[in-house]
């Protein structure tokens, strides 16, 4: 959810899994979704079996955010906007318990002191969408998925900031003209 650029801003770039939220926001969203029915078991464990490979070594960063990325998608393919978008604000009630205990105070602190927050992450940008509305973020780049025209998910990615090269071009879109105060992140894709 990007409103503008952040040119002649003082900006904090925060990537979100692994940041200001323990694990993978796209297991336990999808994990919400399968309970719910919304999502298929089977989606799920596909899903699942991606960070498995990934934990084992069996692929890079950057492969893992395209592979999960597409299984994600897949498994949304049907699942129109309006049943998403609820499901996901019932989904942040509970699960903003989850994330690191410094992390609303961080927003808050980056908030009182002019200095805007600009998440960029490979997480749902639904979820971070709802994460936004909730702790005033500026914005939030996640991963977008394609609809149809009449809003329901189609099987593929829009845009998935959680590839480097995404990052970085989101980065360079967005932040030209801004000073970046800081930056916070977990791997090499989070670098500024």
């Amino acid at each position: 959810m990007l409103g503008r650029p952040f040119q002649n801003s003082v900006v904090a770039l925060l990537d979100w899994d692994g940041t200001v939220s323990p694990g993978y926001s796209v297991i336990r969203w999808s994990e919400y979704l399968a309970d719910r029915r919304l999502l298929d078991d089977r989606d799920l464990a596909r899903l699942r079996q991606v960070f498995v490979d990934y934990e084992q070594g069996s692929m890079s960063y950057n492969d893992l955010a395209a592979t999960s990325a597409a299984v994600y998608a897949d498994s949304m393919r049907g699942l129109h906007l309006n049943e998403a978008e609820a499901a996901a604000h019932e989904f942040v009630q509970s699960d903003a318990q989850r994330l690191y205990k410094f992390s609303p105070w961080l927003f808050q602190y980056l908030r009182e002191h002019d200095v805007a927050t600009l998440v960029i992450s490979g997480a749902p940008d639904i979820v971070l969408n709802e994460y936004s509305r909730r702790y005033s973020l500026d914005g939030t780049c996640g991963l977008q998925l394609r609809r149809d025209k009449a809003d329901r998910f189609d099987g593929m990615v829009e845009k998935n900031p959680g590839v480097l090269e995404v990052k970085e071009a989101t980065i360079d879109t967005w932040c030209r003209g801004a000073s970046i105060a800081a930056a916070f992140g977990n791997t090499v894709a989070d670098l500024p």
